[in-house]
């Protein structure tokens, strides 16, 4: 997507595991590129989650834990 100069958009789907339901435990969608986190969004209790903030450009996608009371586990990446 190309968007206008200074413009800012936003990604919004859904993490559910092989059975179709959403993730037993917290995690957390982020938006990078190599070496520099972008954004972030917590994954709802029904699988969804809302990343905003994303400028012109493209993004890799990933699932990290984050429960911010255990270590946060490990980051899964989604190649785009």
């Amino acid at each position: 997507v190309d968007l206008a100069g200074g413009a800012t958009s936003s990604v919004t789907g859904s993490v559910v595991d092989d059975a179709g339901s959403a993730p037993a435990n917290q995690v957390c969608v982020v938006a990078y590129r190599p070496d520099n986190l972008i954004g972030m969004g917590m994954v709802g209790p029904d699988g969804t989650f809302h990343v905003d903030g994303l400028a012109d450009g493209d993004y890799w996608f990933g699932i990290i834990g984050c429960d911010f009371d255990s270590d946060g586990g490990t980051m899964i990446r989604f190649p785009g």
